[in-house]
């Protein structure tokens, strides 16, 4: 008779596995998108109003925009959104610095959400003449 019990108690709730316990208290599998910015430049003035001397980036999931960070100094920096693991993700940079004016270019923007979260984002400024690669002939001083 136990048998039987056991039998259809397992029949009758097989909806419930392991890793369902898991996400029950709040602890869902969720991290976050970071990196680093360097080379941005601080304005000649340094009472500028405004975003001038910031770059402004997106974040998509999936193919979705879910947020907009702006970020106004060299450093580590992080979007706010707690995402999925197993998540696609692209970070694209929307605006530039124009005090002084600057081209940024954005590495390693985009992939697959993993356990420990993604910190590899590189951001890294400069003015049109140190970003060789973006920058065209004559405006690089190159001859």
């Amino acid at each position: 008779m136990k048998k039987i019990i056991i039998i259809l108690c397992l029949i009758l709730h097989t909806s419930t596995f392991a890793s369902d316990l898991i996400f029950k208290n709040s602890l869902e599998a969720l991290e976050t998108i970071s990196g680093t910015l360097t080379g941005l430049q601080q304005p000649a003035n340094n009472n500028v109003i405004g975003f001038k001397n910031s770059v402004v980036m997106d974040l998509f999931i999936n193919n979705i925009k879910i947020e907009e960070l702006i970020i106004d100094g060299n450093g580590v920096f992080s979007f706010n959104s707690n995402i999925e693991i197993g998540s696609l993700f692209r970070v694209q940079i929307l605006t530039h610095p124009t005090d002084p004016i600057q081209e940024c270019i954005l590495n390693n923007q985009n992939g697959v959400v993993a356990i420990g979260g993604f910190n590899l984002l590189q951001v890294l400024c400069g003015s049109n003449s140190t970003v060789w690669d973006t920058s065209n002939w004559d405006e690089s001083n190159w001859q």
